[in-house]
């Protein structure tokens, strides 16, 4: 290479410059194939590797994983150290594990052979760093040394106790035990452990204490009449296990159907009142289990986690069943979570013969027991023994279902529970809440109190709440019956701000300006102005049908239609949109057209014999929507499922070759999946954006599935992007065989539909009705996969296509490509052509295509095969295949060949002429011309092209006929007098050319210039009505501008396609202007189009004083021109000449713009409008529609006919149609009136069939059984029916709140939110779902709760001081949304824009330090983007899939933007997941000034909002209110980015952290690692606690941590200063630490009465006494050293007790 001059890129910083930044250095990746198969799997494989500086993957390349233990194991480092150096480390590293390999294969430890770094960690000790449940709290090193080699008896081992503790880490807030017992042995023999967790769970409850067990009845007192009217039902359960039998995580089979058969036979015996009957789970009839059901006695197999992890599980059903009596009122379970549970229950209040019946049952259950020589498990420690040790003692859980409406209202209600040893939850069971003031009320404890004194707690303490209530019920104090030991609580219960709707000052209009779909196109402001409050009676609204253009903008050459339907009738609502888009979309079908259906398949000729040698496989498909139910985009679960029933049991029906089966994509066997695979019949989740911005992926795949046939040639797919698609295929060129089986399948399922009264979307005017507009019609496609590699190749093979009205494809789907000339050709059209006439254009274009792939490949010609139409192009012959312009109907190689070569006198060739039409295609509903004229000879040079052109756009204007010109405004008969109730304003205008100068596609500056001046002054020298001003773009003054903008005045350089290729805004501004006379009446454009534009207009109805002022202007211009020798381009053929053809003639337009709201609505308008010879548009111009009727009306020709005959046309057609108007506001009939020519449509305007609302029969609740999410554990089917129908004033559904937990289930071990809100309502509305989320994601802060706010900043202590060295930068940020506004997952354009406009208000009134600018996301400049990602402030459009399905992402970058002070550390972000993300910031560790700013800039914006009249949503229980829940509260993130690389090697590391309720992440942000040892510290909680107490636990965290850092560098210990809780206590040496995180109930505010000054100062007064401590051990220490070594201080050290605190810590204030 560098014999040739060439040579590789390298430097002596980077090395080898390469692509990646990965690969950058030597790039080298030198890497060895290995078998380890015994190294790989030990523990320290992966960490030998790292310490090597090694990596590895599976042989199979990147992201592979060895199956075999073979690895391909290589260098981990490319840059900064050589290429010898790195293949030296691969060879070291790879002899020596070869060496660790072949010491296993020996049976020898490796210890010796582990790289050094490489920790040696307990031998398989669990790792439980992660984990919140009991086992991991109390499992420590030594205990686990203790007795992890023991086993019970029966050989159950401690890694079975805790498998289900170490499976399932919890959660900080909801601890779970963590181990089972597998025997009654297992809490004796593995003690250690169980005795800390026994104690933990149950209060304290040691060892030593024993557990008192009574059943005898009698020794209750009362419960025998509990008051009815708010008792409906009591209850007794508990559980049993049978000595000498193993518990349910460990028993065998044979050990299992024992105890089944032990008990049942016990059972057997039972007589009179408890006589009954077993029903085992396995071979269950479906009565006897239907009648379980109702009764709610059926158990099903465990799914959770919990207990499946424990092996409870194991061999389902086998051995369970279900007992009851005869009289349904005594139940026992076996073996499911114990060997038995024993239930007595009855609806009403005596909970004394409840419990006599449950003492009478067991007793008699353990007495048949003992008969056979068995009997419970049972100790005085324990009590009864059973698998969960949350159950030991009695294992009895007694409840009552009670009504309490007004207790339940009661700020106390919760603290009086816990006083009478209660607990409460909603009566559909465990984690439910109540939603009418019912509740379960049951016993909290089970261990260390006997049963009858557990029941007694119950009785006495639902009476006193019985008598609570009836005393709230009349208005009484309930304060003399307050429990003993009851506390009240320190707060009140908060009470939600009312919330409102704000007043929008700002547009909902989407910007489409960069949009490319038919929407954009479509959707003008004034028809979204029209529309954008309508709702179908479904609720579909517009937004809801165009979401899906505005977030997919699409590509100037990739039309999509941009627009869904949400249900059947939203093709009526809207159809001012529809309908243009489905003109537009299906070639011109317009209103009037009615569509035909044709399934008769004997229709088809042919079609049974395409040459199979050619035609692979044959195919037709169609959509279906069943009337009654919302489309995909809008559906929800009850209509989605309720559509899959319907469909699924007409499917059913199907019988012979049609009969199969259905599998639904939610409950599909891993076999099923893998056939349907393999028969490419499975659909995936959409991951399209145009679909998942319509919201077609939503709960995804509930009630989505797959049907076909058995012989796998008819499917069905059911709620996909349709209620279902139904296909037709089989392998072959029998197209007419698969069409007779599609139609037959077709009619049989809609046959079997009509059977029960549902039926099809289907009208005359759309036919089948579907939900995306391309679809409509037949929906369907008929296609073959087909070889045609010689064809394909022949540049006329898209032309023939087109021709035939096919399209083509690779054969993988949509946007695919052919790779061997096989293809999918099918249909182009769906709309307006039957499904036979469709699919017998496939069968004869396919046959045609194959019998011209033959000919050529026999080598002949095929031009006698082409179709008619199709084009035989020649050298330099532009390709004009996809053309709809008049140019590029008119040119053919003929013309082309005669006139390629010529040029116009000045120089303009054919290929000026005719560029505008080659590079702009345009469309077949909208044709323009496609050519332009360069100067005046064009038309004579070119005439072979430019003849026929004109012919064409003037409706036979042909080239022997003469033009005819008059501009006597004399000869106007009339138009002075047009009703001016009805005509708002008229103008007539045209364009002139001045001969001798090229036309603006081809002059040049001096030419331009030179018709500036010699039209200038000729307009200078008017005078009187004519006087005025020019005014040249360049060089125009601001007010100039503004003044020209206010009277629409003001031209722009143009930005259409069409004149930019034409080479017209060349120059741009030069010589252009405006020139207007001080009437303001008369105007003239310079340079623009044409040399010159003249305009004459007013307001009101006088036509004719209009037509004689342009006349008169257009007159004196042109005689002053001729003054100076020049004139205007005319002759008696084309009249005047101007630059684009449709123009030729007069150039004339004249209009009025006219009120017609009557006749707008009739549908014979535009016939009439047609035998007028007028046009009509909306006053907004070219390509705008009316909106109230308001229409501008003008003249439709122009060349052929005088000024005085158009302008005559108008009068009296505008005359007409006033006159029209008036009868049809009196409500008389038009029909005399129509002018002569009218001709009446042809067909009438097809009517839409009603739509309506069918019988939903299924439930909406979401499949939430394998999800993660904290809505998922709270929302249960009870809650969701209670609220499902509830709406926000705003409008905001439950399902708006839930969607994101639904359609993103998360993983057991990272706990998302699952929910959003709204609007600041939703927290209220749905509050039965809201409030136990909060209360888990919160550390159990409860409704009762208040949350305290405090942003004075001058109450933080030290933070100005951590240490820069260590804290790299300090930052605050949160969250605030405005009130009165919905927020981000709900809001629409309208809001988000106004929260815009008021947020960027209060900015820009920031000053001082504070003074900056906002940048908005859609305008921002390259150069502004470019430096706000190099300041890492620019967020991006989401993309997390929980942010996209909360409906976040939508218009984006609508609205959206950055605001930053000048000096860079005040920032704000608006309209991304809040409404403002508010942050301070700044390099360094003054954390104290970050917060002062912080708190500076938050009051500053929150003033400025109030004077604006809003504030920020925020309430006393919440405090502000936000989106996600998670960040209620403050919203604050306090954070550091600071260097711990020590500290984070220390295995406390993470529990230091929870202690000081801190978390860390990397500093590249969520969900990233530190590589380096640097961290992103910041504060773990956000509510319940003030941003001042927030920033201080950051502050004084963060200082002990770098403490910490500091004497790790000196390799001294730090377990003197460890968070209090996790320092050792001499005292018991073996016990573990309990104090590292605190429970749920610990992490509650203390419930005492201290006054606000003494619990603002209770934090400091604890770091007082600590740093005391540490200063008084530091003392001795030294005292000690001092005494021993017998030296004094060095030069210039002082005493130890003179010495100053270490960097980084505060003086005690003492001292």
């Amino acid at each position: 290479m560098k014999d040739k001059n060439h040579q590789y890129m390298w430097n002596e910083h980077l090395g080898y410059v390469l692509t990646c930044p990965s690969n950058l250095g030597t790039g080298l990746r030198a890497g060895v194939h290995v078998k380890l198969p015994l190294l790989s799997k030990n523990p320290r494989f992966e960490e030998c590797l790292k310490t090597l500086r090694l990596q590895k993957r599976g042989t199979g390349g990147v992201d592979t994983a060895s199956t075999d233990g073979t690895f391909d194991i290589s260098n981990l480092d490319r840059l900064g150290k050589s290429e010898v150096h790195l293949v030296q480390a691969v060879i070291d590293g790879v002899a020596l594990l070869v060496e660790m390999e072949k010491t296993l294969e020996k049976g020898d430890q490796i210890d010796q052979l582990i790289p050094p770094g490489v920790l040696r960690p307990i031998e398989n000790f669990p790792d439980l760093s992660n984990h919140n449940n009991w086992m991991a709290r109390c499992l420590t090193p030594g205990i686990w040394a203790e007795i992890k080699d023991k086993a019970t008896p029966s050989g159950f081992s401690l890694d079975q106790a805790i498998q289900t503790g170490v499976d399932n880490p919890g959660h900080p807030f909801i601890f779970t035990v963590g181990a089972v017992a597998g025997d009654e042995e297992t809490y004796d023999v593995f003690a250690a452990l169980m005795d800390p967790i026994i104690e933990k769970r149950h209060n304290g409850y040691t060892k030593e204490m024993k557990h008192e067990t009574d059943l005898n009845a009698d020794n209750l007192k009362g419960g025998d009449e509990l008051d009815e009217k708010y008792v409906l039902s009591s209850r007794v359960r508990t559980g049993r296990s049978i000595r000498g039998f193993c518990l349910p995580p460990h028993c065998s089979r044979a050990e299992r159907r024992a105890v089944e058969n032990l008990v049942k036979d016990a059972l057997e015996t039972f007589e009179g009142d408890f006589s009954g009957k077993y029903y085992p789970l396995n071979g269950m009839s479906d009565e006897e289990q239907q009648q379980l059901i109702d009764d709610h006695f059926l158990f099903d197999k465990p799914l959770s986690p919990l207990l499946l992890s424990s092996g409870m599980a194991r061999d389902w059903p086998d051995a369970r069943g279900i007992w009851h009596n005869e009289m349904k009122n005594f139940l026992v379970w076996i073996n499911e979570e114990d060997h038995t549970r024993v239930i007595s229950m009855e609806k009403g209040g005596n909970m004394k013969r409840v419990f006599r019946r449950f003492c009478d049952g067991l007793n008699k259950v353990e007495e048949n027991i003992k008969s056979k020589g068995k009997e419970f498990m049972w100790n005085e420690h324990l009590g009864f023994i059973l698998t969960c040790p949350s159950n030991l003692g009695t294992g009895l859980r007694a409840g009552v279902h009670i009504k309490l409406p007004q207790l339940a209202k009661e700020p106390r209600f919760d603290a009086i529970l816990k006083a009478l040893a209660l607990q409460k939850r909603g009566t559909g069971g465990v984690d439910t809440a109540s939603t009418d003031g019912t509740f379960d009320i049951s016993n909290l404890d089970r261990l260390g109190k006997s049963e009858v004194v557990l029941v007694q707690q119950v009785v006495d303490g639902v009476e006193l709440l019985i008598k609570m209530e009836k005393k709230l019920e009349k208005g009484e104090s309930i304060d003399e019956d307050l429990p003993q030991g009851y506390e009240a609580p320190t707060q009140e219960v908060a009470a939600s701000q009312k919330a409102y709707r704000a007043e929008l000052m700002s547009s909902g209009y989407p910007d489409l300006t960069k949009h490319s779909n038919w929407m954009a196109k479509c959707l003008t402001e004034d028809v979204y102005n029209r529309m954008k409050d309508k709702v179908t009676k479904m609720g579909v609204t517009l937004d809801n049908c165009i979401q899906t253009g505005i977030d997919n903008p699409g590509h100037p050459f990739i039309f999509t239609v941009g627009a869904v339907a949400g249900d059947e009738e939203s093709y009526d609502v809207f159809a001012e949109l529809m309908d243009p888009i489905i003109e537009k979309r299906h070639n011109g079908y317009t209103t009037d057209l009615k569509h035909k259906t044709d399934l008769d398949q004997s229709k088809i000729v042919g079609g049974d014999d395409l040459d199979p040698n050619f035609v692979l496989s044959s195919r037709v498909r169609t959509g279906r929507c069943v009337k009654g139910f919302r489309l995909p985009p809008c559906n929800d679960r009850h209509e989605r499922r309720e559509v899959e029933r319907i469909l699924t049991t007409a499917l059913s029906s199907l019988d012979g070759p049609l009969k199969g089966r259905y599998y639904p994509l939610s409950n599909m066997t891993e076999t099923e999946q893998e056939e349907l695979i393999a028969d490419h019949f499975l659909f995936d989740k959409p991951v399209s954006p145009l679909l998942l911005a319509s919201g077609m992926a939503r709960d995804w795949p509930d009630a989505r599935g797959i049907w076909h046939n058995d012989e796998k040639n008819f499917l069905a797919w059911v709620n996909e992007e349709d209620h279902c698609r139904i296909i037709s295929m089989e392998k072959g060129g029998n197209m007419k065989k698969v069409f007779e089986r599609f139609c037959d399948g077709l009619a049989k399922v809609e046959t079997a539909m009509k059977d029960k009264n549902h039926q099809y979307m289907w009208n005359e005017h759309l036919g089948y009705v579907l939900t995306c507009p391309s679809n409509l019609g037949t929906g369907l496609r008929a296609g073959v996969h087909v070889k045609l590699p010689l064809l394909s190749k022949n540049p006329r093979f898209e032309e023939c296509l087109k021709t035939l009205r096919l399209q083509k494809r690779g054969t993988g789907g949509v946007d695919t490509a052919s790779t061997d000339g096989t293809f999918d050709i099918s249909n182009l059209d769906r709309l307006g052509k039957s499904e036979v006439h469709l699919v017998q254009a496939v069968i004869d274009g396919v046959a045609l295509l194959v019998e011209m792939e033959k000919t050529l490949e026999k080598g002949d010609q095929i031009d006698q095969l082409i179709p008619p139409g199709v084009l035989r192009p020649i050298e330099n012959f532009p390709d004009l295949s996809n053309h709809n312009n008049w140019m590029a109907r008119c040119l053919t190689p003929g013309i082309w060949a005669e006139i390629k070569d010529k040029a116009t006198p000045s120089g303009f060739s054919l290929d000026q002429a005719i560029q505008t039409g080659v590079d702009n295609p345009g469309h077949p509903f909208i044709f323009t011309v496609g050519a332009v004229a360069g100067d005046e000879e064009t038309y004579d040079v070119f005439a072979a092209l430019m003849d026929p052109i004109i012919e064409k756009r003037h409706n036979g204007y042909t080239k022997e006929m003469k033009h005819e010109t008059d501009l006597n405004a004399d000869n106007l008969k009339g138009g002075d007098e047009l009703d001016e109730k009805y005509v708002l304003s008229s103008r007539v205008r045209t364009g002139r050319s001045i001969r001798g100068f090229c036309l603006p596609p081809h002059c040049s500056r001096a030419e331009r210039r030179a018709v500036e001046n010699l039209v200038k002054d000729a307009l200078e020298t008017f005078e009187g009505d004519f006087s005025g001003k020019y005014y040249p773009l360049n060089g125009m003054s601001d007010e100039e501008q503004q003044q020209l903008i206010d009277d629409h005045f003001l031209f722009d350089k143009p930005l259409s396609p069409l004149l930019l290729s034409s080479g017209m805004a060349r120059d741009w501004p030069d010589a252009r202007g405006i020139w207007h006379n001080e009437m303001k009446n008369f105007l003239v454009w310079i340079n623009e189009e044409d040399h010159t534009r003249v305009i004459s207009m007013e307001k009101g109805g006088n036509m004719k004083r209009v037509f004689r002022r342009f006349c008169d202007g257009l007159n004196k211009v042109e005689e002053n021109i001729k003054s100076k020798g020049k004139e205007f381009m005319w002759n008696e053929h084309l009249g005047f000449i101007l630059t684009c053809p449709s123009n030729l003639g007069t150039g004339l337009r004249a209009g009025v713009h006219i009120k017609l709201p009557q006749l707008a609505k009739e549908p014979r308008f535009d016939a009439i409008l047609k035998a007028l010879a007028l046009q009509k548009r909306g006053t907004g111009g070219v390509d705008t529609a009316s909106t109230d009727g308001t229409f501008d009306i003008s003249n439709l020709d122009r060349l052929g006919k005088s000024e005085v005959v158009l302008v005559q046309q108008v009068v009296d057609g505008v005359e007409l149609l006033i006159k029209m108007e008036k009868k049809l506001e009196k409500g008389e009939s038009i029909d005399e009136d129509l002018p002569q020519g009218y001709e009446a449509p042809t067909q009438e305007v097809a009517a839409s069939q009603k739509a309506y609302r069918a019988e939903l029969m299924s439930s909406g609740y979401p499949d939430l059984t394998k999800h993660s999410n904290w809505m998922a554990k709270c929302l249960t089917e009870d809650v969701y029916n209670r609220m499902k129908d509830k709406v926000t004033k705003m409008g905001v559904t439950l399902d708006n709140c839930i969607q994101t937990g639904i359609d993103n289930p998360g993983h057991p071990f990272i706990f998302t939110v699952g929910a959003v809100a709204g609007d600041e309502e939703s927290y209220d509305v749905f509050a039965e779902l809201m409030d136990p989320i909060i209360e888990k994601r919160h550390n159990g802060y409860t409704t009762d709760l208040k949350h305290k706010t405090d942003l004075d900043q001058s109450k933080i202590v030290g933070g100005d001081d951590l240490d820069p060295n260590f804290v790299l930068s300090s930052r605050v940020r949160t969250g605030r949304c405005v009130k009165g506004f919905r927020l981000p997952p709900c809001n629409d354009r309208h809001e988000r824009r106004e929260v815009e406009r008021i947020l960027t208000t209060a900015l820009s009134s920031l000053d001082g330090p504070l003074k900056g600018r906002y940048y908005p996301l859609s305008n921002m400049t390259e150069t502004e983007q470019e430096e706000l990602i190099a300041d890492h402030f620019l967020f991006d459009k989401p993309v997390s899939p929980l942010l996209l399905a909360s409906g976040m992402a939508r218009d984006w970058p609508d609205a959206r933007g950055i605001w930053h002070n000048d000096e860079k550390n005040f920032l704000v972000w608006v309209n991304e997941e809040d409404h403002s993300r508010i942050i301070s910031m700044e390099k360094g560790g003054n954390m104290k000034k970050v917060f002062e700013r912080f708190c500076d800039g938050l009051t500053k914006v929150e003033d400025s909002l109030k004077k604006q009249k809003t504030s920020f949503m925020r309430n006393d229980h919440l405090g502000y209110i936000l989106t996600c829940p998670s960040n209620l509260g403050t919203g604050i993130r306090a954070g550091v980015h600071v260097k711990l690389p020590e500290v984070s090697k220390d295995q406390r590391f993470d529990d230091i952290l929870k202690c000081l309720r801190l978390q860390k992440r990397g500093t590249g942000g969520v969900d990233t690692a530190s590589t380096d040892g640097t961290f992103d510290i910041s504060n773990l909680d956000r509510l319940g606690f003030s941003e001042v107490e927030l920033v201080q636990k950051v502050i004084d965290g963060v200082a002990l941590l770098i403490q910490m850092e500091k004497r790790l560098m000196d390799m001294a210990e730090i377990d003197d200063i460890l968070p209090e809780a996790m320092r050792p206590k001499p005292a018991e040496p073996e016990a573990p630490a309990n104090g590292d995180v605190p429970t749920q109930e610990e992490a509650k505010p203390e419930a005492t009465e201290q006054t606000a000054e003494e619990t603002e100062n209770k934090p400091e007064e604890d770091e007082k006494a600590r740093r005391k401590r540490e200063k008084k051990e530091k003392k001795k220490k030294e005292k000690a050293e001092a005494a021993q070594t017998e030296e004094t201080p060095a030069e210039g050290e002082k005493p130890a007790e003179e010495q100053e605190p270490a960097e980084g810590e505060q003086k005690p204030a003492a001292e």
